[in-house]
């Protein structure tokens, strides 16, 4: 043995690191990260059996002679000592070295602002630790052995099948990571990038252990050498096979969840969800969908207590109009009775002077009472003008309302563009699929090729390459398997596809139902404005009413003030009583003028609340179709009123 000194010098430096690794492992035991810990423990764990596998595969296998050597335990033997110097120093200082790298890199803000770049890392930590591999070489300073190329195929293929096993290992941890680092949207092009390396590194290995197999002819029997490389091959092509046709089953379910929930959308049926548990694409669309459908539910919810307002409103306007039609009335009757009187009361104490004293008693007392109506009419002329700016208040607020809505519905329309932009990101991402099952096609005829050379030089080796044309033909068939199942992929894509293609459809016809709201919510602030408009109308006309009511005061005053010179001045009576009388006349003729515009007004004013009722009955049937999940009302339904 040589060289005695440097495997003592390594040992202690394995021994060294497995004291470091195991202290690491209690150091982030009491770490209050509960997620990163679990990503720290399961590589390691991974790693672990990815050792144990890949060295009873090489040894038994490869190199049965050295397992036998293993399995005596003699630790005086230069195999067994170069065995734990190699283990030993993959578990210490390659593990702890892992480790703590992995668990800086998820802590570090550098991987925080972007978190694709710690896949990356971790393919750098994969090739770290296939270095591993290298620590072969001391056993040959410890043998005295060359190295010839025999060697350098082995350590060759050795490093490669460390990669893949440690790729394989990212390729079981990546939803983890991807759910502790947050990333959605981009991680199904991550696996995706990290499957066509994993079938690379398969080819390359394939090709590694062939040449490993050729160096063996004459040391092995054929049968062994077929034995060997069958297992070898299913050992690293299933676990491809079934990875590909699961992920195939993630993105079909994920599909048709989306296409049911479009289904529903498209019949005005929000009452289901998109129950899509992924980090891909999908998990994208699904939220854009969640949040369609609560901006759709706002609206529609908006749009019913916009529309009760509106009504409300509505209902509101004309029973103050009715109440104003019917006190003007009954102010335009009382004045006309007060009016006639008056006449009458001037009239008589026209026709008889010496009774001037009794009749301008009478007189004073009716303009007494006359004053009365005015200001009582004063009043009431005032409040209504006070309710009818309210009502003009309440109207416009209820078109700011219809402005929110047709804004809101403006969202919702992108809302639903985003949706179909994200949905022809689907149909991408499953072209891309395509393009994966047509490298595994190229896999299975470069496969198929080579084991029709192999053929080839088994029929030049002659008896001795018998057992090898044997191991051909398996690798031919293994070939055209996989070109089966590539074509069956391709297939279950093509249906995904045309289910998205489904979806597209859905989602615009959906779009054409929420421009309907649109164009009604429109409709719906123009009535609301011209309400308004009318209602200032309607205020500047009482408004005019009240200016001569006011001037009726200033004629009463005027009236009382001359009745009560008359008693001075018998001479003057005669013509006061003809101004009292042209008053009157004047008073009813302007009184009836101001009557009649007002009823005409309150008229149009109905008629106008009739339409805005009719277009909230239209709007609310057509919000009244969509079904809301925990909400049982189908929109509120206004009844027209008769003229």
């Amino acid at each position: 043995m040589k060289n005695l000194e440097l495997l003592y010098v390594l040992l202690a430096v394995c021994g060294i690191g497995i004291a470091g690794f195991a202290a690491f492992l209690l150091y982030i035991r009491k770490h209050p990260d509960q997620e990163m810990k679990r990503i720290v423990y399961y590589f390691n764990i991974l790693g672990i059996a990815n050792c144990v596998v890949y060295g009873l595969i090489h040894n038994i296998f490869v190199n049965p002679l050295y397992f036998n050597e293993i399995m005596q335990f003699d630790f005086s033997n230069v195999s067994v000592q170069s065995f734990l110097l190699v283990w030993g120093w993959r578990a210490g200082v390659y593990f702890f070295l892992l480790s703590f790298g992995i668990w800086k890199t998820l802590r570090s803000k550098w991987v925080k602002e972007k978190p694709q770049r710690m896949f990356t890392l971790l393919i750098i930590y994969a090739v770290f630790l296939s270095t591993a591999w290298t620590t072969d070489f001391e056993k040959l300073l410890f043998t005295g052995e060359p190295i010839d190329k025999f060697h350098l195929l082995h350590w060759v293929g050795g490093i490669i099948a460390c990669f893949m096993f440690y790729l394989m290992e990212l390729v079981f941890i990546e939803k983890i990571l991807a759910s502790y680092l947050k990333i959605k949207g981009q991680f199904y092009k991550i696996r995706s990038r990290l499957l066509l390396i994993y079938i690379g590194i398969v080819v390359m290995l394939l090709i590694a252990i062939f040449s490993i197999m050729i160096g063996s002819i004459g040391i092995d029997s054929p049968e062994l050498l077929f034995t060997k490389l069958s297992v070898i091959s299913l050992l690293f092509l299933i676990p491809l096979i079934i990875i590909i046709v699961k992920n195939a089953n993630n993105f079909s379910d994920s599909v048709e969840k989306t296409v049911n929930f479009l289904k529903l959308v498209s019949q005005q049926d929000f009452s289901g969800s998109v129950d899509v548990e992924s980090l891909d694409e999908f998990s994208e669309l699904g939220i854009s969908l969640g949040k369609m459908k609560l901006s759709l539910i706002a609206v529609i919810r908006s749009t019913k207590s916009a529309s009760e307002e509106v009504a409300g409103s509505a209902m509101k306007i004309e029973s103050s109009l009715s109440e104003l039609a019917q006190k003007i009335q009954s102010y335009c009757g009382e004045l006309d009775r007060c009016t006639q009187s008056q006449t009458l009361t001037a009239e008589e104490a026209e026709g008889n002077i010496n009774d001037n004293s009794v009749k301008l008693g009478s007189v004073l007392e009716i303009v007494d009472q006359q004053s009365a109506v005015v200001q009582d009419n004063s009043r009431v002329i005032r409040s209504i003008t006070g309710d009818i700016g309210l009502i003009s208040e309440k109207t416009r607020s209820a078109s700011k309302i219809s402005e929110g809505l047709f804004t809101v519905a403006e969202k919702g329309g992108s809302l639903i563009d985003q949706t179909l932009s994200s949905i022809q990101e689907i149909e991408i991402s499953s072209n891309e699929i395509g393009e994966i099952t047509e490298v595994i096609n190229q896999i299975a005829e470069e496969t198929g090729m080579l084991a029709m050379n192999a053929a080839i030089e088994a029929a030049h080796a002659g008896e001795l390459g018998r057992g090898f044309a044997i191991v051909a033909e398996e690798m031919r068939k293994l070939a055209e398997n996989s070109s089966r199942n590539a074509s069956s992929i391709t297939d279950r894509i093509g249906e995904i596809i045309g289910r998205v293609k489904h979806s597209l459809e859905l989602m615009k016809a959906s779009r054409e139902g929420f421009v309907n709201i649109h164009n009604e919510v429109e409709n719906t602030r123009s009535i609301n404005m011209e309400i308004a408009s009318d209602m200032d109308s309607q205020v500047k006309t009482l408004n005019e009413v009240l200016t001569t009511t006011e001037r009726l005061e200033e004629i009463t005053a005027q009236i009382r003030e001359a009745s009560e010179h008359f008693r001075d001045s018998n001479r003057s009576m005669k013509t006061v009583f003809e101004g009292i009388t042209q008053i009157a006349v004047e008073e009813k003729d302007v009184t009836g003028k101001n009557s009649d515009y007002v009823f005409s007004s309150i008229g149009r004013m109905k008629d106008i609340i009739d339409d805005n009722l009719r277009v909230v009955n239209q709007l609310n049937e057509l919000i009244g179709v969509f079904r809301i999940e925990g909400d049982t009302s189908t929109g509120l339904r206004i009844a027209e009123k008769a003229d």
